[in-house]
């Protein structure tokens, strides 16, 4: 990486601060138990319109405050798929994709293939989060001027970030002291409720089973279904900062050693890191200790450049923002820890894929010891969430379970289609 490069790389990551931040507020604001809020009128339903490729698009207006619901109003960009087996419909599948913060109208829009979870039997509705995307989104800057007047020099990272966390509060105002996971639970609420569901009916994915963990705790009794894919440990998660980031962290060794191990057994024709006279962890660990001498010329790399060793070390991201987080200008009066031991009518189904480098198989384990009914299906696999490694197992016994509310036998153990390098 070059000069003009590194001050793009320094400009990305501390642009993602903002939404890192964000993030980070919907965490650290789920760290005291919230009172429950009253319930608004009747629901009168979403105004739904074409927004290509079969999709419904609609703008949904929440209360910024759910202590005061018919107080000042935000906006919610929300996104519908259609059941493509009308005549069998079941209801509505709400899937929340994660970050925290990610996009789900960008993953309905993409991904089509999350319609097969229900077998065709339900709309898919998903949603921006508060505060991100197209939901009233966080900005810290009155205009594209100032943006870029803020990211010219080359200021102190801490500084910069303890700069930028003041001017979101600045911009923003009461927004960012009512973007708590707590909030987000009521927005989905709110969206059972405008989709006309009794009962929801919900898959959440990495951060969105921490979503699904606080609501089924919230309103336990407003569950059909839901499946949590990629575990997050609920407990660490609103223990403390540093508990967070040492689970978050535990497990991703563990995993880059097992891929070197694969990477070793499958040979230098599967696996470009085998062979070469020295096996697989050598050649990473030497690869590693050359870029802490100095960056690396990457003269065919597109576009050519150098390696440096901050793009090798994945890990340095999560401290990157924690000066921005620390100083983040909003407090939120609603946030929640649990108790944990949610007593819905039908098992919660938990996939927690084996070798996950992000959010550890340990968390599964401990999410099906602290919820109280739930079945965890181990999917003996590699990747953050299932999917991203495919196992016809778990798709069946996904789409099973949230179409006929059969949840598979504890210890049920499903194997990815493929090993890695096959």
């Amino acid at each position: 990486m070059n000069a003009v490069r590194g001050m793009t790389w320094w400009s990305d990551r501390l642009g993602r601060a903002v939404a890192s931040a964000v993030g980070l507020a919907l965490v650290t604001a789920a760290c005291s138990g919230g009172p429950d809020r009253p319930d608004q009128e009747a629901a009168p339903g979403i105004a739904w319109t074409e927004c290509g490729d079969g999709l419904q698009c609609a703008t949904v207006p929440v209360p910024l405050d759910w202590a005061d619901p018919a107080g000042e109003q935000i906006s919610l960009a929300v996104i519908r798929r259609p059941a493509s087996k009308p005549d069998q419909r079941i209801g509505t599948l709400l899937v929340n994709p994660g970050g925290p913060g990610d996009t789900g109208v960008g993953l309905v829009r993409t991904g089509a293939d999350i319609e097969a979870w229900g077998g065709g039997r339900f709309d898919v509705i998903s949603w921006d989060p508060r505060g991100t995307h197209g939901s009233s989104p966080v900005k810290c800057f009155t205009s594209d001027a100032e943006e870029a007047a803020f990211w010219n020099g080359a200021a102190a990272y801490a500084v910069r970030t303890q700069d930028l966390a003041r001017r979101c509060g600045e911009v923003m105002g009461p927004l960012l002291s009512h973007i708590s996971t707590a909030d987000t639970v009521r927005d989905l609420d709110r969206l059972r409720e405008l989709a006309g569901e009794g009962t929801i009916t919900y898959v959440g994915l990495s951060y969105g089973t921490f979503v699904g963990q606080v609501y089924a705790t919230m309103f336990p009794d407003r569950v059909r279904a839901m499946v949590l894919d990629g575990l997050i440990d609920a407990v660490a998660f609103t223990t403390s900062a540093e508990t967070r980031s040492a689970v978050d962290s535990e497990s991703t060794d563990a995993v880059f050693g097992r891929f070197l191990e694969l990477c070793e057994q499958a040979g230098p024709g599967r696996c470009a890191l085998a062979g070469h006279g020295e096996t697989a962890a050598q050649r990473v660990a030497r690869l590693f200790e050359r870029a802490r001498q100095g960056p690396i010329p990457a003269p065919d790399a597109d576009p050519p450049g150098e390696l440096v060793l901050s793009d090798l070390l994945v890990s340095s991201f999560s401290p990157l923002w924690a000066p921005c987080a620390s100083n983040w200008p909003g407090r939120s009066e609603d946030r929640f820890t649990g108790s944990w031991n949610a007593g819905t009518a039908a098992p919660i189904l938990l996939i927690g894929t084996r070798y996950d480098p992000n959010t550890g198989y340990r968390n599964a384990v401990r999410t099906e010891q602290l919820l109280g009914n739930a079945v965890l299906l181990t999917h003996d696999g590699y990747g953050h969430v299932s999917f991203q490694d495919p196992s016809a197992c778990v798709e069946a016994a996904k789409t099973r379970y949230l179409v006929d509310l059969q949840a598979p036998a504890p210890g049920t153990v499903c194997p990815a289609d493929r090993p890695p390098f096959s």
